[in-house]
């Protein structure tokens, strides 16, 4: 029985690091856009910011200039399944389905192509 408390206790504590690690690392990826919250929940990345509207294009380079090159710069964030950049209000913004899914054949391509925009629009509902 003590065992299977102490295995638990480790289970959660490596967990808890792992997302620890999740939300500091995408804080650094971030910070030029200084968000003023990022929280990493559920596989999901939620990022606020300063901004009162999130515009696509700004969305856009938190996610090809900070986030999925963040991940080309060898940290792990291939556990955020889904990414939130939401306005100061969290009330308005995007939504990408597919997290750092995408991020490996993102950082390929040229940063202003056109398959850059449909690649990361056909994977981007609003918010």
């Amino acid at each position: 029985m003590r065992n299977i408390i102490v295995a638990s206790i480790i289970t959660v504590l490596i967990t808890c690091n792992a997302f620890a690690g999740v939300q500091q690392d995408a804080e650094e990826a971030l910070v030029m856009w200084q968000p003023t919250s990022v929280e990493f929940r559920d596989d999901t990345l939620n990022v606020l910011l300063p901004q009162a509207k999130i515009t696509e294009e700004a969305y856009s380079a938190v996610l090809t200039t900070g986030f999925c090159m963040w991940t080309a710069a060898g940290k792990d964030l291939t556990s955020v399944s889904e990414l939130v950049v939401l306005n100061k209000f969290g009330a308005q913004g995007h939504v990408s389905e597919r997290g750092a899914m995408d991020c490996a054949e993102i950082n390929q391509m040229p940063a202003e192509s056109m398959e850059v925009k449909l690649k990361i629009l056909s994977a981007t509902r609003l918010f």
